[in-house]
């Protein structure tokens, strides 16, 4: 019986006397259901769509997540270190990989694959930068100038992909800077300044004769 393993599920399954093992990585490249398979006994990682020779795999939003596409290569290099897998079986182009611990090894590909895409944001982060305005019609020229031209009505997926990625993660630093703030402003700021804000509502309010109440907030005393 040959035994393949899928690289969240953990049990086991018979089919046609194949046993497996789907241990599914969820939202990958084209379709959230994308599934690898390691053969065990012969160290064959199949990576259909996921990892691909002469092209990178179009993530394509909603459903591809670029974010979960680069956590998913890093499951792909454990698991390839705890089978030993040394070739890489793709859906398109040649046969990926080499010798155990030899250079271009499976996991070397899978590395240089991860390595080739965060050079790409970093270009996709620039071109951002470059132009803060701008839509992805903008950023694509910028990010994929060394792309030919035929190919940016598919790279405009990834690069979409690519900018989510980007608004996700400054969301997050902007939503944890703000819990920093939160944690440890009311202890810094004094009762006199805490007060400030108060007193020039009424400093405003009194110039004009409404001497008592506003909005339910108490009469401060005079400086």
């Amino acid at each position: 019986m040959r035994v393949f393993r899928c690289v969240s599920k953990l049990k086991t399954t018979t089919i046609q006397h194949i046993a497996w093992k789907p241990t599914s990585i969820r939202r990958l490249p084209t379709t959230g259901k994308h599934l690898c398979l390691i053969l065990q006994e012969d160290g064959l990682l199949i990576s259909g769509d996921h990892v691909l020779n002469g092209s990178t795999t179009v993530v394509d939003p909603p459903d591809g997540h670029m974010g979960d596409y680069l956590a998913s290569l890093d499951k792909l290099v454990v698991a390839c270190k705890q089978w030993r897998v040394q070739f890489i079986l793709p859906a398109h182009g040649y046969v990926l990989g080499n010798l155990w611990a030899e250079p271009y090894s499976a996991i070397d590909c899978i590395e240089r694959l991860k390595a080739h895409r965060l050079k790409r944001e970093d270009k996709v982060r620039r071109a951002m930068q470059a132009l803060p305005q701008g839509s992805l019609q903008d950023w694509l020229p910028l990010a994929y100038d060394d792309v030919p031209q035929t190919l940016w009505p598919v790279a405009l997926r990834s690069l979409q992909a690519h900018v989510e990625r980007q608004r996700e993660a400054a969301a997050e630093a902007s939503s944890r800077a703000i819990g920093r703030r939160e944690t440890s402003g009311a202890s810094d700021i004094p009762a006199s300044s805490a007060r400030a804000p108060e007193r020039q509502v009424w400093r405003r309010w009194r110039n004009i004769g409404f001497p008592i109440q506003w909005r339910g907030l108490p009469c401060p005393p005079s400086p």
